[in-house]
């Protein structure tokens, strides 16, 4: 009986498994062939002198700073791009509170003027037309004192300038105050009070005037007070 023969051919060397007493038991199997790949490196270099064990070790601590570097590189990155995600939500956010805080001021306005509230403009306006009627009367008063002091330099008879009052509109109600005064002597949340109080006034300092402004800075009464 003929025997058969085996062919000889090349066969790839398998890796040597570990042994179990070199097993952690809880790596992955690529992380304890790396480990013992470590171990016997070592023990390699620990046979063939000192040189080959300092040269492990410097190879060792190279791969363990690049290593090192790029997770720090990675974390600044992680870093950097986090503040600028950050500084954008921000100037969004800002913005949009700009908006919203634009379109409820416009809402309100709105709003009180179909109520026939006036607005922010329109009572700017009003103080501008009570200001130039203000200055207005103070000239015509100052162009009727001028035939006055003629008359006092020619030795005639000259008689005392009326004082001047006025009603007109405030922010608080109806202000009662004498003409080139810098404030009001009185301000009443009604014009029927300030009515009484500016011709009580007008009559105790006589000779006077009371003008009686309007709300829209028209005049709309004017009385005069001779000295009793």
């Amino acid at each position: 009986m003929a025997k058969s023969k085996k062919t000889k051919g090349s066969k790839k060397k398998a890796t040597p498994a570990i042994p179990k007493t070199l097993r952690t038991g809880d790596l992955p199997q690529p992380v304890e062939d790396v480990w013992a790949a470590g171990v016997g490196a070592l023990a390699q270099a620990r046979k063939t002198g000192g040189e080959s064990f300092d040269a492990l070790v410097s190879l060792g601590s190279t791969v363990v700073e690049k290593g090192t570097g790029a997770a720090r590189s990675a974390v600044g990155q992680v870093e950097h791009a986090a503040s600028s995600l950050t500084s954008t939500a921000k100037g969004v956010a800002s913005g949009a509170v700009g908006t919203v805080a634009d379109t409820v001021e416009g809402l309100v306005e709105a709003a009180l003027g179909r109520l026939g509230v006036p607005g922010r403009d329109e009572v700017l306006a009003l103080r501008s037309q009570v200001d130039a009627l203000q200055a207005r009367v103070a000239s015509l008063l100052a162009e009727a004192a001028e035939p006055v002091a003629e008359a006092a330099g020619a030795g005639g008879l000259v008689p005392e300038a009326p004082t001047v009052y006025q009603v007109t509109k405030h922010d608080r109600g109806w202000a009662v105050q004498r003409v080139g005064a810098e404030r009001a002597s009185a301000v009443h949340p009604t014009k029927k009070e300030a009515l009484v109080d500016a011709r009580q006034t007008a009559r105790a300092h006589a000779p006077s005037r009371l003008i009686v402004y309007k709300a829209d800075g028209e005049v709309s009464d004017e009385t005069a007070y001779d000295q009793a």
